[in-house]
């Protein structure tokens, strides 16, 4: 079983890809996608990433998360795949965990995984026990770099509605991902292993201050529940968290992303 990490970059943060690959391993594929805003950032690729037999590097101009994961996964020949950031760090024993819990549940077509920050402390609180996606903790919330699955399931797309550079919905591609994912009958299921290191600012602990992370949760509720269920939900979240910030302004933006994800 071939194992692919598939990096996904933006501009100059190609120059920090270098540092996340670790040395050769037969049975470990790496696959860059490097997305760009001028041509003058070609320039910038480490030469370090076309000297190695086990690095795939795509390049193309544009912008979105969401798009460039679409990209990784299309180039990619991986058994499993790895999504992955270009702030990511990573053991080799990280993707022996990886490999073993897909190879011993041959029905498994998604993983979802725990992370930790680079200063050693869980990136979320996690659940030490495996579950089933649609057994999901209440409050819990996953993370793109936690996800694993097999290039042979017959995947969603992500979003490109979704996710950081798009054009109103700041993050929640991954939860409509595995959303997708589940509901179009595949095996989701969470395991209690570590498998990255990453940095500890995600887009959840932006949410009160940023409108696009706010927009990007009335749109999720809304593909997960409908306009109404959305609604109900963002009204209840608005007031629960009233103390925190202005109740009007959370709930206008939460309802700004439904209405914007059904036009």
């Amino acid at each position: 079983m071939t194992l692919e990490i598939l990096i996904s970059t933006y501009n100059e943060g190609i120059l920090k890809v270098p540092d996340i690959i670790l040395p050769f391993n037969e049975r470990i594929k790496w696959l860059v996608c490097f997305q760009y805003s001028d041509d003058s950032f070609i320039r910038q690729i480490p030469s370090e990433l076309n000297n190695r037999a086990d690095v795939t590097l795509v390049t193309f101009k544009g912008k979105g998360l969401s798009q460039n994961r679409n990209m990784a996964v299309a180039h990619a020949t991986g058994d499993v795949l790895l999504l992955a950031d270009d702030d990511a760090r990573f053991k080799s024993v990280y993707f022996d965990k990886i490999t073993q819990i897909f190879s011993e549940d041959p029905t498994l077509d998604v993983a979802c995984f725990q992370a930790l920050t680079h200063e050693g402390t869980s990136l979320h609180p996690y659940p030490n026990y495996s579950f089933d996606y649609k057994d999901t903790p209440k409050g819990y919330w996953y993370n793109s770099q936690e996800i694993a699955f097999r290039k042979s399931s017959h995947l969603p797309l992500f979003d490109t509605r979704f996710g950081i550079n798009s054009p109103k919905l700041g993050c929640g591609e991954e939860e409509v991902f595995l959303w997708q994912a589940h509901e179009q009958g595949l095996s989701v299921r969470y395991f209690p292993e570590i498998i990255v290191e990453t940095d500890a600012t995600t887009s959840r602990y932006q949410f009160y201050t940023d409108k696009r992370m706010q927009r990007a949760k009335g749109a999720v509720l809304c593909i997960m529940h409908g306009p109404s269920g959305a609604f109900l939900r963002c009204l209840k979240l608005a007031i629960v968290h009233a103390l925190k910030h202005n109740p009007i302004s959370l709930l206008w933006h939460m309802t700004y992303g439904i209405i914007y994800i059904r036009l």
